[in-house]
């Protein structure tokens, strides 16, 4: 399944969708906003399916902002919030919204003892490796290879995880051995147009 993800804010009361793209590792605005409703209307199917907010401030700031958990409304899909998360109080304030899954980039949190923390008091909770180069970026930084890093997350009970593939460096056989041995990961794309296969679902930024 494709699931199509888009960048928000919150503006008066009100979200938006920004007009965003992942510049490296960081999401930088190419225009304006448009209203939700223009996004919502395009991705609503008759089943009710996953669609991704990405927390654009969270995101800039790289600390969690509650504005958009507060104000993250899509009728008809099951939303899923990506957003900047630290610690697992952290998790908690997100969870105090409308999302029914929360990703949050892995390099963000503020230690491994907050993530198993995270990890015990939730099961909707799915880390975003962010990826350079090949490369993964883990906590506090630190860069190993993707499998590496997706097994130490088994290690500690989290079998889904979601590899985010910033630069466009991860190959097709890369992501193939990603599937077999890490059937549960959840690719994700910044460019819509690139093809992953092999894996249940994938999510994908679409154009405004």
């Amino acid at each position: 399944m494709d699931i199509p993800a888009f960048f928000a804010a919150s503006m008066d009361r009100r979200t938006v969708c920004v007009d965003s793209v992942f510049n490296g590792m960081s999401p930088t605005p190419s225009s304006g906003t448009v209203p939700l409703q223009d996004i919502s209307d395009r991705i609503r199917g008759e089943v009710r399916a996953p669609v991704v907010a990405i927390d654009h401030v969270s995101l800039v700031k790289r600390s969690f902002d509650a504005s958009l958990t507060k104000h993250l409304r899509i009728r008809g899909t099951e939303p899923w919030l990506m957003t900047h998360i630290r610690t697992v109080d952290d998790v908690f304030d997100a969870f105090n919204g409308s999302a029914d899954m929360l990703l949050a980039p892995l390099h963000g949190l503020e230690s491994r003892m907050e993530l198993k923390d995270i990890q015990s008091v939730s099961d909707s909770f799915v880390p975003v490796v962010y990826c350079i180069g090949s490369k993964s970026v883990g906590i506090r930084g630190i860069r190993s290879g993707i499998s590496e890093e997706l097994e130490g997350l088994v290690d500690i009970g989290l079998y889904r995880a979601c590899v985010m593939d910033c630069d466009g460096s991860i190959g097709s056989d890369t992501w193939k051995g990603l599937a077999e041995e890490y059937p549960s990961t959840i690719p994700f794309v910044t460019d819509a147009s690139r093809t992953v296969s092999g894996f249940e679902n994938r999510v994908s930024i679409i154009p405004l």
